[in-house]
């Protein structure tokens, strides 16, 4: 049994907090008018790699695309530029959509945005043809990760495809110190940002999410 001085001691444990952290990040960015989280090189190589890998499986030009995690929507805009798809996005910070809507204002795009968790999204059963992940599934940590793949699937048709693009194997030595090797999960005061699975552990989880590995 544990005392009272015991329990007010006790260190928390990490835990998962994707608003607030988010958010914080996204107007720490906007405040000093940053792009976001990648240089437009970086955000045009995903695009192609993308491409790439809808282009391996055969997958349609055109259809309803949902991007998961769309952040400032650097990636939606080189999306909306190269391919045919109506798209649609999501990220959890407020902030982050504010941003995307004014950067694709900017550049006469066109896509639906929408603030909230992947976790829980706002359409109905088999509303996409496709998923793609921008970046956002290593920003989902512990039971959390079933439930996006669940909802993902949810809302994909059937032969839908989701395209997963994530950090995998061992963070750099910056960061190894916030590094938890039993649960993977990276830990700043308490919070759990990133949880960076093995590549064998996260085609695992794709497949007992009912999955099937198309492209990889």
């Amino acid at each position: 049994m544990s005392s009272e001085k015991d329990s007010k001691t006790r260190e928390p444990s990490p835990k998962a907090a994707y608003q607030q952290y988010h958010e914080a990040i996204y107007q720490g960015l906007a405040e000093r008018k940053m792009g976001g989280w990648s240089t437009l090189d970086e955000t045009l190589d995903m695009a192609r790699q993308m491409a790439e890998a809808l282009k391996a499986v055969g997958a349609a030009t055109t259809g309803r695309l949902l991007e998961l995690g769309c952040g400032d929507g650097a990636f939606t805009a080189a999306m909306l530029e190269s391919w045919e798809y109506s798209v649609s996005a999501i990220d959890i910070s407020s902030t982050a959509i504010d941003l995307a809507q004014k950067r694709l204002q900017s550049l006469g795009l066109a896509a639906e945005f929408a603030t909230g968790s992947v976790l829980e999204l706002p359409w109905g059963d088999e509303a996409f043809d496709v998923a793609v992940d921008s970046h956002c599934f290593h920003c989902i940590v512990l039971d959390d990760r079933a439930r996006f793949l669940a909802e993902a699937s949810r809302v994909l048709r059937p032969g839908g495809l989701l395209v997963i693009m994530t950090m995998a194997g061992d963070p750099p030595p910056a960061l190894r110190e916030h590094f938890d090797m039993e649960t993977r999960c990276l830990v700043f005061d308490g919070v759990i940002a990133r949880q960076i699975a093995h590549e064998e552990a996260i085609l695992r989880e794709l497949t007992q999410a009912g999955f099937e590995i198309a492209y990889h």
